[in-house]
């Protein structure tokens, strides 16, 4: 008997424990709510979330977005400073963003318009730029040379990325 409440204990224990490890991997829905009414949210925490629609000229400066997803319209935003790493932002309009000092780590961009992007100082280690538009885009050589892939990608000067 006394090994079975031990056991239960244990179970209990580590119950508890994944869920504070796991409490603070999602989203703060009140800054979400906050986004989509106001198309800003500066410092939120909008982590495993998914963005859609028009947000066009979106301020989400020194936002987390590691690990979401975002798609649609998002030209003219202000990502700047933002944790976007592990996000899934494939075939989104991202013309002429902000994305300068953002960490966007293993984010995935394949397919993305990101023509005259600004990616100043930004870190992209591990993304993927496969058959993205970065036509235009301030992104340098040597930021590139750390994607993950630039596969079909229009490069900032015209030319195409090269693939494995």
């Amino acid at each position: 008997m006394k090994k079975m409440g031990l056991n239960i204990s244990l179970l209990f224990l580590v119950a508890t424990i994944q869920n504070v490890s796991f409490a603070n991997l999602k989203y703060d829905p009140n800054d979400l709510d906050q986004f989509n009414k106001t198309n800003q949210c500066i410092g939120c925490d909008l982590s495993n979330s998914t963005l859609s629609g028009n947000h066009s000229k979106a301020i989400l400066q020194k936002s987390n977005l590691t690990s979401s997803v975002i798609f649609n319209t998002f030209s003219q935003s202000d990502f700047s400073y933002v944790n976007g790493s592990h996000g899934s932002w494939s075939s989104t309009n991202f013309s002429y963003t902000n994305f300068s000092n953002a960490t966007l780590n293993a984010t995935k961009f394949t397919s993305a318009d990101l023509e005259f992007s600004d990616f100043s100082n930004a870190v992209v280690i591990s993304a993927d730029f496969s058959q993205a538009d970065l036509y235009g885009a301030k992104i340098t050589s040597d930021q590139l040379a750390t994607a993950a892939s630039v596969c079909n990608a229009i490069l900032p000067d015209g030319s195409k990325g090269q693939c494995p």
